[in-house]
């Protein structure tokens, strides 16, 4: 399978060869990452944490400062993504992700508790149409993080069988679907 197009002046990616890249890429990350651990000298104490952008945006970084300043000896290395990271190879202190737990393998710890609303934007609604009910919202296009587990939540707390909350648009970034 070619990766790639030789041309007279450089190299010029394939459509498979751009889907490739993408997928190795965060082993390239991972292995650069853990041979600059190697390479840096003893310093002061480092946490590194690994979250997901929305965690990192919406909780961690407007409490940053304030760690800062009562801990100056500690460094906080923040790496954001949302895939499952291996906080043993990939030198993490540890991880925190959005769900309901049940992780294999993993000790997991509640840290705070959503409240799940929904929302959107008066001009999908009005002047058509008025929600009566909450099932009135099944037939709008409902927005859904990777894991796709809020909307069935929120059915489930209403009364709705959640098995009608599985078609909308996925964001891979919790940030997309709030935005």
């Amino acid at each position: 399978v070619p990766l790639f197009i030789r041309t007279p002046r450089r190299l010029q990616l394939t459509a498979v060869g751009e889907i490739y890249l993408r997928a190795i890429q965060p082993a390239f990350h991972q292995i650069a990452a853990a041979t600059q651990r190697l390479q840096v000298p003893p310093g002061p104490e480092k946490v590194a944490i690994s979250c997901t952008s929305g965690f990192a945006i919406q909780w961690l970084l407007p409490r940053l400062a304030d760690f800062e300043r009562r801990y100056p000896q500690i460094e906080i290395q923040i790496g954001t993504t949302n895939r499952r990271v291996d906080l043993l190879s990939e030198g993490i202190d540890f991880a925190v992700r959005h769900g309901v737990g049940g992780w294999p393998e993993l000790q997991a710890y509640r840290l705070l508790d959503d409240d799940l609303m929904p929302v959107c934007s008066p001009q999908l609604i009005a002047p058509r149409r008025t929600l009566t009910d909450a099932s009135d919202l099944l037939q709008y296009p409902l927005l859904h993080d990777e894991h796709r587990e809020d909307w069935a939540l929120w059915c489930e707390a209403v009364g709705l069988a959640p098995h009608f909350v599985r078609r909308g648009p996925v964001f891979t970034d919790s940030n997309g679907v709030t935005a």
